[in-house]
C-alpha cells in the first residue's frame, strides 16, 4: 500500500509532505516558542527554532478573521509551522510533532494539527 504521506510534486518523483501547522489557544506566540524550546533544551541560534528533525516557525496566526467562530481552531491566536529536515524519515518527524504536541498540551493549551497525517498524532 502507498504510503499517504507520499505526494508527487512535479509528476516525476514523489517526496513525503511532511509540513505540519500546529494551531494553538495562545495570544502570546512567545509563550508556545518557550515551551518549544525546553523541550528541545536548547536556545535556538538566531532566529531559528528546531526540535530534533523539525524547523519550527512560531508566529501569530494571520488566518484570524473578525467574527469568526472563536471555537474554531483557525481563530486561535498561534500557529507553529512545522517543516521537517530533508530526507527526515516520516516515522521520527511524527514523533516529534507529536513530542511538540503533547508539550504544549500538558502546559494546559489546546492544539489543533493541520497536516496529512492528523490520524497518526493521535496514536
Amino acid at each position: 500500500m502507498r504510503d499517504p504521506l507520499w505526494r508527487s510534486v512535479d509528476g516525476s518523483a514523489e517526496i513525503p509532505d511532511l509540513h505540519c501547522n500546529l494551531y494553538v489557544n495562545l495570544e502570546t506566540p512567545q509563550v508556545a516558542e518557550d515551551l518549544v524550546v525546553r523541550l528541545s533544551g536548547d536556545r535556538p541560534q538566531a532566529a531559528a527554532l528546531r526540535y530534533r528533525s523539525l524547523g519550527i516557525s512560531v508566529a501569530h496566526n494571520d488566518y484570524r478573521t473578525d467574527g469568526g467562530d472563536p471555537s474554531g481552531f483557525l481563530q486561535w491566536g498561534t500557529v507553529l509551522e512545522c517543516e521537517p529536515d530533508p530526507g527526515a524519515p516520516s516515522e521520527q518527524v511524527v514523533s516529534d510533532v507529536r513530542d511538540i504536541i503533547a508539550s504544549l498540551r500538558r502546559a494546559g493549551y489546546s492544539v489543533e494539527a493541520d497536516c496529512l497525517y492528523e490520524e497518526e498524532l493521535t496514536e
